[in-house]
């Protein structure tokens, strides 16, 4: 009678337990780009128009910053902007700044994003109020007038790792001022946006 050897019953967990060992591990390292939760700080530099004390506008580039909370296909939180531009004036005023900051809830929506993650499309709506104050060389200044504004648009991010971003935003902005000079005063305009983002 011929003798067959055949493999333990016992070695075939073993096999496996040593396939599954030799495969790498995964680590904090490998989460897939752009994935981080958590608090998220966004530093933006954007265009836009500013009022003038005669009721006219300048474009201008304002700073920003947003702080809110990261989940991998939306942001919500809170922004602020700040602006502030000198221009020339009839003698009596001199030279005339304009200094505005907006308060500006908003979200982020992901709409698509590439298979390795690293490059995504979002939708971003903002929308809040704001402060105008005039000061003059010369003369007594404007009063200060206060604004309404709203924005929403597509960009793009580039996620450099799971947690860091740079990227750029374009959108539809109205504003609307009140009382400036004589009268009321609104600014419909394109307005463009570069930022980087952190989650932590």
């Amino acid at each position: 009678m011929l003798n067959r050897h055949r493999t333990p019953v016992t070695l075939v967990p073993l096999l496996f337990s040593a396939a599954a060992y030799a495969q790498p591990a995964t680590t904090a390292t490998d989460a897939p780009v752009g994935s981080a939760t958590g608090t998220a700080l966004e530093i933006r530099l954007q265009t836009g128009d500013v009022p003038l004390s005669d009721g006219s506008s300048m474009p201008v580039t304002e700073g920003g910053a947003f702080l809110g909370y990261h989940w991998p296909r939306m942001t919500i939180g809170v922004g602020v902007a700040f602006r502030r531009v000198a221009s020339s004036a009839p003698s009596s005023f001199g030279t005339v700044a304009t200094t505005t900051a907006v308060v500006l809830p908003g979200a982020q929506f992901s709409l698509a994003r590439a298979s390795d993650g690293r490059v995504e499309l979002f939708g971003a709506i903002d929308a809040g109020l704001g402060r105008t104050w005039f000061s003059a060389s010369g003369g007594s200044p404007a009063a200060p007038i206060r604004s309404v504004r709203l924005q929403i648009g597509p960009g793009f991010r580039f996620w450099a790792s799971p947690s860091f971003a740079v990227g750029a935003s374009t959108g539809l902005r109205y504003e609307y001022f009140g009382d400036v000079g004589t009268r009321a005063m609104s600014i419909t305009t394109w307005t463009t946006s570069l930022h980087l983002t952190a989650v932590f």
